[in-house]
């Protein structure tokens, strides 16, 4: 025989899960945003000549590429990363050069998006949690069809009427 006492804790339990699964079916699906992949694609030759030119050093046009990018009102973080797992270009400028297990220590990541993009070969977007932030990974593919590098954003979440 149960007590009351279990009986009211798992009342208040299942209570609980009902109000997270309300809050989360309010929130808008994740829908991966195609005006940011399409200028990510458009700039993808740039940063796949750069990643094959010169492994330790970013050229202008990449650079240039990277930081327009940054400056899209959506965009909150950006790392680049090449094949080898080290970062190529962050806005922390130290953590340029660093490996992936290093860059994670201090910039910890918050969703398996980068990885499954990695899997995948396609853009990931993933909800980040209790975050009004998504994150979108996104692997550069170079000719012979293996992951040259990889972009990982963290993205503002559209606000209703704003677009994508």
């Amino acid at each position: 025989m149960r007590s009351r006492t279990s009986g009211r804790a798992a009342s208040a339990g299942l209570l609980a899960a009902a109000v997270c699964l309300a809050a989360c079916a309010r929130r808008a699906p994740l829908v991966l945003p195609q005006d940011l992949v399409a200028e990510v694609a458009a700039l993808t030759p740039n940063l796949i000549r750069g990643l094959a030119a010169d492994a330790n050093r970013i050229d202008p046009e990449e650079r240039s590429a990277l930081v327009r990018l940054s400056q899209s009102r959506r965009i909150v973080f950006l790392v680049y990363i090449d094949k080898y797992a080290n970062v190529r270009w962050f806005k922390d400028e130290r953590m340029i050069g660093k490996t992936l297990d290093e860059f994670v220590k201090e910039y910890p990541e918050p969703t398996d998006a980068s990885y499954q993009a990695f899997l995948s070969r396609r853009p990931t977007l993933r909800r980040i949690r209790e975050q009004p932030l998504q994150e979108l990974a996104i692997p550069l593919i170079a000719p012979d069809s293996s992951v040259a590098g990889m972009l990982d954003l963290h993205l503002a979440e559209a606000q209703p009427g704003q677009s994508r």
